[in-house]
């Protein structure tokens, strides 16, 4: 069985692979609206914890709970299925 798992990865890694070129090309494209949602509640997790130190506990609270619900939505979006 070694052999079968040799040759295989020797056809998938060889460079005279036509399918190579192929694969390598083909990429993802950047999610933008995912990253900017990260972006976004990683800042407002920041501006929650300035606030809680303020003792600003229910605006921090509230804050927290909504922006970090928008990742979630596009979590959700993101896998969404029809």
């Amino acid at each position: 069985m070694s052999g079968l798992n040799d040759a295989i990865t020797f056809f998938f890694f060889n460079e005279l692979n036509p399918l190579k070129s192929e694969l390598n090309s083909f990429k993802m494209k950047e999610n933008i609206i995912l990253i900017k949602s990260i972006n976004f509640s990683v800042e407002i997790k920041k501006y929650c914890e300035v606030l809680y130190f303020k003792k600003e506990t229910a605006i921090a609270n509230q804050l927290l709970r909504c922006g970090m619900a928008i990742g979630a939505n596009v979590s959700e979006a993101q896998n969404a299925e029809s």
